[in-house]
């Protein structure tokens, strides 16, 4: 069973290259991308995804109300998701906001490839559907 990751950022130079990092790093992944937070909310309850990676800043619906939207679905309510965003890191004003809506995890963009690998190895899990 291969490991499922969506990336919800809404520039697509950066989403092409995490995701072909994750390909070349990692042996059975699935990536799927989405270019704003609704399409992500939406791709994630159709997918059910084992990560979500996630930016904050982005069109039509932003990383924190995707956060707050995912934690209150019963379906993918569980699902880790991991922030890589540019504007903030841990313990910063925004990572606070991010960590108490419902964060796993917060990342300062750019993030290595062996960071990378790193998160998801400890972030992704492997629901199994009954």
């Amino acid at each position: 069973m291969s490991t499922k990751i969506l990336y919800i950022e809404d520039a697509k130079d950066q989403a092409d290259a995490l995701a072909a990092i994750l390909e070349y790093q990692l042996d059975d992944v699935e990536i799927q991308i989405a270019t704003d937070g609704l399409e992500g909310i939406n791709k994630a309850r159709e997918w059910d995804p084992d990560l979500i990676l996630l930016d904050l800043m982005m069109p039509r619906t932003d990383g924190i109300e995707v956060i707050h939207r995912v934690r209150r679905d019963t379906k993918i309510g569980d699902v880790p998701i991991v922030v890589i965003s540019a504007w903030v890191g841990p313990g910063s004003q925004l990572g606070n906001i991010v960590e108490r809506a419902g964060a796993d995890a917060i990342f300062s963009k750019p993030v290595e490839a062996e960071q990378l690998v790193n998160i998801v190895a400890r972030y992704a899990r492997r629901r199994r559907s009954e």
